[in-house]
């Protein structure tokens, strides 16, 4: 898959601060933005149940990753703030 594609799939930011500022001047249009599974969906166009698995799986793989990122993105933080806390210490005792 291409990258393109991928930022196509999950760009939301960007798009949705004008996208909420044209829909505050015409309120008919208001709908929610569509989730990362349902882009998922309108990209791959799974038929049967097998390939809706797989988009399901796929959309779980890339909401995991993203927690991953953050809560790793989130330890760093802590790090710098303390590092005597980010150290690793062994649960062993060294018997010198």
């Amino acid at each position: 898959m291409k990258d393109a594609a991928w930022l196509e799939i999950f760009h939301l930011e960007g798009n949705m601060k004008a996208e909420k500022e044209s829909l505050a001047l015409e309120p008919s249009r208001l709908q929610s933005p569509p989730t990362p599974l349902q882009r998922l969906r309108e990209y791959f166009k799974p038929e049967g149940p097998l390939e809706e698995l797989l988009v399901e799986k796929l959309a779980t793989i890339i909401w995991r990753r993203r927690r991953l990122l953050s809560a790793e993105g989130g330890e760093i933080q802590r790090a710098r703030k303390s590092p005597r806390r980010a150290r690793i210490r062994p649960n062993w005792q060294d018997p010198g």
